[in-house]
């Protein structure tokens, strides 16, 4: 795997599993009612994928955004993109999982 595919890799599905693997690491986060560990596990995933499409952007694999809103939209993709799935699949858990409960 190349820099510029591990790159993508993160903005994908990475970021997620490198905020889950922190959630279940770090004794601070641990500590954390379930669902603030939740909005933790979103927040550490949305940094992650902004750090991972600011490399891609100062290595030269991305185009450089020309102002504040591409700016903008380009970090929104990047962090949609990362936590995208997670809240589709915790959507899918509370009505499904829960619902029975």
């Amino acid at each position: 795997m190349t820099l510029p595919e591990f790159l993508m890799w993160v903005l994908g599905s990475g970021a997620m599993i490198f905020a889950s693997f922190l959630n279940e690491k770090v004794d601070y986060l641990q500590s954390l009612a379930p669902e603030w560990k939740r909005y933790a596990m979103f927040g550490i995933a949305g940094v992650v994928a902004m750090i991972a499409y600011a490399l891609t952007v100062v290595l030269g694999y991305a185009p450089v955004p020309l102002d504040a809103k591409m700016w903008i939209e380009a970090l929104f993709d990047a962090v949609s993109g990362a936590t995208g799935l997670a809240v589709v699949s915790e959507l899918a858990h509370a009505r499904f999982s829960l619902a029975k409960k």
